[in-house]
């Protein structure tokens, strides 16, 4: 082999969030031993020679791969590139590996290089712990004990251990437990998507909620409402019994989850009924309540239009 790819930073160059952006350039190599070592982990620095029809393994990769343990190749790993320790977090948390000992020191010694890591790369490895089923309980303890929550947060992580969570949720304990909002901090550090940022930021606001003090008609038309702007915090595992109570009963179709499960709307309301404008709205809002609270049949129009009809 005559040449290797290495990641190198030119310090000239910013991203438009101010982070350096680490390219990976060709650079020549002798050997395919020197290749290897400019790899991350022993357990990627391993090779197949086609010529000799032997593996190549100077770096007793194969034999960490079988311990379960990730271990940096060179002690300039992570200094060549930052990213690599949340590689690190993403590979121990996916297949549950240890971190060798000296590869850890390396870690939080070169932890602060993360700031100047763009987001979205950062983003793509702690995604990859949720969508490939890695251990969310081994990532945030690694995170902490390398101080990579130092680097991405400021602060150290007030650690819950809350077991094995959905993407939605470790995102949200991630950034909660780093004293961030989690919203904000998905969009603006991590550049994360629209629509994943409403999710963390409606799941925040459920969160929140005065579950001893709301009753539970007031928590019924929050959680539809809630719905209504981000549907996929429901499958968060951190909801409470109460909220994931009512999540049930509109799953199981006992109340309604969305408006359009509701047999009326604002054009029969006022083509039946000769209601206008805002009363319209106040309409629904009152249907909204009664059927999530069993006062009226809400899959019947006629009942519907006759329960309005009541209060009129």
């Amino acid at each position: 082999m005559g040449r290797g790819r290495h990641r190198r930073c030119n310090p000239s160059q910013r991203h438009k969030d101010g982070k350096r952006p680490y390219r990976v350039q060709a650079l020549p190599v002798k050997t395919i031993k020197e290749d290897l070592r400019r790899r991350d982990f022993t357990i990627n620095s391993v090779a197949f020679d086609i010529r000799n029809e032997k593996i190549v393994d100077p770096f007793n990769g194969l034999k960490d791969l079988k311990m379960g343990i990730i271990k940096a190749t060179d002690k300039r790993t992570f200094v060549e590139d930052p990213l690599r320790l949340m590689r690190a977090v993403q590979f121990a948390s996916r297949f549950e590996f240890g971190v060798e000992k000296n590869t850890k020191y390396l870690m939080s010694s070169n932890a602060q290089g993360l700031r100047e890591i763009t987001g979205e790369r950062i983003l793509d490895e702690l995604h990859k712990i949720t969508s490939k089923k890695g251990n969310t309980e081994i990532a945030f303890d690694l995170i902490d004990e390398t101080d990579i929550d130092l680097a991405l947060f400021g602060s150290k992580l007030r650690h819950n251990h809350l077991g094995q969570l959905d993407d939605l949720s470790f995102f949200y304990v991630l950034c909660k437990n780093g004293s961030v909002n989690p919203d904000r901090f998905y969009k603006d550090r991590l550049r994360g998507d629209r629509d994943f940022t409403k999710e963390l930021e409606v799941l925040d606001k459920v969160m929140k909620i005065d579950l001893e003090n709301i009753a539970e008609e007031e928590l019924r038309f929050e959680i539809f409402n809630a719905i209504k702007r981000a549907p996929r915090f429901t499958r968060s595992h951190l909801l409470n019994p109460r909220v994931d109570d009512i999540v049930s009963k509109m799953r199981k179709n006992q109340i309604p989850s969305k408006m359009a499960d509701i047999a009326i709307d604002g054009n029969v309301i006022e083509e039946k009924l000769g209601i206008e404008g805002k009363k319209i709205g106040q309409v629904l809002d009152l249907v909204k309540r009664d059927s999530l609270m069993g006062r009226v049949d809400w899959r019947d129009t006629d009942k519907l239009l006759a329960h309005i009809e009541m209060f009129k």
